[in-house]
């Protein structure tokens, strides 16, 4: 094209019988070379190549051409504006410079060369090879989905049917899947609700002892008459003097007088208890604390209110009760078979027997109160 070192090997490297130093930078140079050209700047060479042929042509000629220019001169100047028009504009016409065309063309190829390699390269680095991504796990994944059973084939066992789609999977695979499930299972297990507690058996109703013999419609004061304890009498003479204020008739077991009154009261409470204690149409109200507590808070009036109450001759309202014309209101007489000895005579066996009458003192319940 512009380069000098072409023009020089098409003209034999001489022009106008002077030798032609190519202009470099560098200074002057060899100015025959080897040059390694496209296909692409071989028109061009021979487009050059043929105008220098004409102006030579002209020059010897004298300019005689100059009028009239030959017909296979009209025809190369269409030719040459067909290409003009058709190719690039080329750039303003300016003082040649020495170019070497093997610098440029260095490595070209191998340039290319390198980036089909490289792009190959990069697209099987670009290739998903991650354990996420492992097409090996992708393929098995979607075969266990494609073999899952349907819902009425499988047993109603979900353990039986997950264990048995994890062992499908080979080696790693399906040490990967049994982490996955566990997760799932635990992250369902936590946000799944707790399974109801069975409810706890009822408690069996605790049997209550049995009320103390002779007890309908009455109030029964369990109480001692010894003066051994002086607290215990104090309180069992208080609640005595308590009920006998509301005007009911009150039965007095005096433990002291019958060892059998002790055994009744035992089985009434369940245990052994304190004196005094008091029932009330067979319900237990307590001891002398209680008695006094309900008393004060009118509660006592309530639960005696079923029971029988006492003659009106012997309400004392205020007063005190007239005592038993029969026992003086110690509620024990002695024993009219033994006279309190405890002891009777048979004629038929001529020896002495216990008698079946009276207690351990010899004395029996008075019959009038």
């Amino acid at each position: 094209m512009g380069c000098t070192g072409s023009r020089h090997a098409f003209r034999g490297g001489v022009r106008g019988g002077k030798t032609a130093y190519a202009r470099s930078r560098s200074g002057p140079a060899a100015v025959h070379h080897t040059v390694s050209l496209k296909s692409s700047t071989l028109g061009s060479l021979s487009l050059e190549r043929d105008r220098d042929e004409e102006m030579m042509k002209w020059r010897d000629d004298g300019g005689a051409a100059k009028t009239t220019p030959p017909p296979q001169q009209m025809a190369r100047r269409q030719r040459q504006l067909v290409l003009a028009t058709t190719a690039p504009a080329k750039t303003p016409a300016r003082e040649p410079e020495v170019i070497n065309v093997w610098e440029l063309m260095e490595g070209l190829d191998d340039k290319d060369e390198e980036g089909d390699v490289r792009g190959e390269e990069r697209r099987g680095q670009s290739t998903p090879g991650s354990p996420e991504f492992d097409p090996d796990i992708i393929a098995a994944f979607r075969k266990a989905l494609d073999e899952v059973p349907a819902a009425g084939e499988c047993p109603g066992d979900e353990v039986c049917v997950k264990k048995r789609e994890i062992q499908r999977f080979p080696g790693i695979v399906r040490e990967r899947v049994s982490a996955f499930q566990k997760r799932i299972d635990a992250k369902l297990a936590k946000m799944a609700p707790p399974p109801p507690s069975p409810s706890p058996p009822p408690e069996p109703e605790p049997q209550l002892p049995p009320p103390p013999p002779d007890s309908d419609r009455k109030v029964v004061l369990y109480l001692t008459s010894l003066r051994g304890i002086r607290k215990t009498y104090e309180d069992c003479w208080a609640t005595k003097s308590i009920l006998q204020g509301y005007g009911v008739l009150v039965d007095e077991r005096d433990l002291s007088m019958h060892a059998g009154f002790k055994e009744e009261l035992h089985a009434a409470l369940g245990a052994p208890g304190s004196l005094p204690q008091v029932f009330a149409d067979g319900r237990h109200l307590g001891g002398a604390e209680e008695v006094r507590r309900m008393h004060e808070s009118g509660e006592l009036s309530k639960a005696l209110g079923d029971c029988e109450m006492a003659p009106p001759a012997a309400a004392g309202k205020g007063i005190a009760l007239d005592a038993c014309s029969g026992c003086g209101g110690v509620r024990f007489v002695p024993c009219e078979e033994c006279s309190g000895s405890c002891k009777v005579f048979l004629e038929e066996l001529d020896t002495f027997r216990r008698c079946p009458d009276c207690n351990e003192n010899g004395l029996v319940r008075c019959p009038l109160c």
